[in-house]
């Protein structure tokens, strides 16, 4: 629930195939198989809509799944791995000409990476209609929402909290961790903050 609206997600069944075009394995959902598989989320979201290869399997979305047995196009499920890429990583092989890091990476390519991606972030930064740094509005996946106690004010994260505060993300880690004030005020993650005001209404005292 977000700001008192109920939002319901959606959950879009996977199946994974194996090179062969046998079928590795079925999830309701791909949080659920990030989890079961180990593979990344977006990599298998990616997969899935790309038909890029996701640590050795090819993801497909169930419908698009369905779609192709029901016209009896099985073979168009079959794929060769590429060789230069590792099977459980994605990475190219050691030795290939593309296999470098950031680190070895020519020092004016490194710059004109760094260049790139400050213009990229300073475009987001300054595009209020974007959902990024401070214009963000939706929440991370996992993230604990902290209040402020003083103004009833709820962040989605801590590191909001801490951004709009003007506060060092370490101190107020620590502040809430020991209940004292970080910047002059009191902050409480919510979960905390709902359950005490629970307890006390149990009690009679609120």
């Amino acid at each position: 629930m977000e700001n008192g609206n109920v939002v319901k997600r959606i959950s879009h069944p996977v199946v994974a195939v194996n090179p062969n075009g046998t079928v590795a394995g079925y999830f309701s959902s791909i949080k659920e198989a990030a989890v079961k598989s180990g593979r990344g989320r977006h990599a298998i979201s990616l997969s899935c809509r790309k038909g890029s290869i996701c640590k050795g399997f090819k993801w497909y979305y169930e419908k698009d799944f369905r779609k192709l047995y029901k016209e009896q196009r099985m073979d168009e499920l079959k794929f060769s791995p590429d060789p230069n890429r590792e099977k459980d990583s994605g990475h190219y092989c050691k030795g290939h000409k593309q296999y470098k890091r950031f680190q070895d990476w020519p020092k004016e390519l490194q710059e004109k990476r760094r260049v790139i991606s400050r213009e990229n972030c300073l475009r987001l930064i300054n595009d209020p209609d974007s959902n990024f740094g401070p214009h963000r509005k939706s929440p991370p996946g996992i993230c604990k929402k902290v209040i402020a106690l003083e103004t009833g004010e709820v962040y989605y994260s801590v590191a909001e909290c801490a951004r709009k505060n003007g506060v060092g993300l370490s101190a107020l880690f620590a502040s809430l961790r020991r209940g004292t004030r970080c910047g002059g005020k009191k902050y409480m993650f919510y979960s905390v903050y709902k359950e005490v005001n629970k307890r006390l209404k149990e009690k009679g005292v609120i």
